[in-house]
């Protein structure tokens, strides 16, 4: 959508974090980079990437291996694929990696 109603379409339906992440659209992450959750109090989530691929229509998706991590164990979910921008609200590069 164009214009002022494509702009009003984007505040009402698109999260704000997605907005944000779209900023860091660009950014592909590199094969074997380890990120984790953004969130906050939760089971800690982390993706190892695998590959980043863009497809037939232009979108850039993220493939990548996840893990959580429950005290001292890690239990692997397999693999998964987000779009770069979900992937980049959902994550953050690893401190620890």
């Amino acid at each position: 959508m164009a214009g002022r109603l494509g702009r009003l379409f984007d505040t009402i339906f698109i999260p704000t974090d997605l907005r944000e992440a779209s900023r860091l659209s660009d950014m592909h992450p590199e094969p074997g980079a380890l990120f984790q959750s953004r969130h906050a109090g939760r089971v800690p989530e982390f993706a190892r990437v695998i590959e980043c691929v863009t497809d037939g229509l232009g979108v850039s998706h993220v493939r990548f291996e996840l893990s959580y991590c429950y005290q001292d164990r890690e239990a692997r979910a397999g693999e998964r694929t987000l779009a770069l921008a979900a992937f980049n609200a959902r994550f953050e590069l690893a401190r620890d990696a």
